[in-house]
């Protein structure tokens, strides 16, 4: 599998074919019945691509704004129902080591590594290693792993993981490591 790396910028001018290419729909010669089929496909992915843009950023802002219950509000339902320790522990892990990690926060790289993921429950979505600029210049690493849940496919955050590179994600081959322990 080759990794891609991309600017922000890059991946919002393109997420339409970005997420096409990522998701492996990329074909040869199509008959022309399979060309509508694959640009409703396009055009439903490019949608979903910006779902995963909005979910990225307002889980961001949301770190950043000291708003924990806008980032549990985007929490994968069953990010919350899998947390051994109750959901309690889930608000607490999101105001003693979430929102500080972001409290410095400037700005955003420009580099992004994304990899195709899935949740415990088999939901699909795409895991992203990115990094910040803190206020005093220094540079912070982070993943996020974002999946669709439920009949809506609604794009929800499923996993974030401070301190972990483009390397760890590779690794992993962009696999939840919430998943990957439930699956052994």
């Amino acid at each position: 599998m080759k990794t891609r790396v991309f600017s922000f910028l890059q991946v919002a001018c393109v997420c339409g074919v970005f997420v096409a290419s990522i998701w492996g729909l990329t074909d040869s010669v199509m008959a022309d019945s399979q060309v509508a089929d694959r640009i409703s496909e396009e055009e439903r992915l490019g949608a979903r691509s910006d779902q995963y843009s909005r979910t990225f950023n307002k889980a961001i802002s949301a770190l950043v704004n000291d708003d924990a219950a806008t980032f549990r509000a985007l929490l994968s339902a069953s990010t919350v129902l899998s947390e051994s320790r109750g959901p309690g522990a889930i608000d607490v892990i999101i105001r003693d080591r979430f929102i500080p990690f972001f409290s410095d926060f400037s700005s955003l790289t420009q580099s992004i590594t994304t990899l195709p993921t899935y949740s415990a429950a088999g939901e699909s979505g795409i895991a992203f290693a990115r990094s910040f600029k803190t206020t005093e210049g220094q540079i912070k690493y982070f993943v996020i792993y974002l999946i669709t849940e439920g009949k809506d496919k609604r794009v929800v955050v499923g996993n974030l993981l401070l301190n972990a590179t483009e390397k760890d994600l590779l690794a992993t081959k962009g696999t939840n490591p919430k998943s990957a322990a439930k699956a052994k």
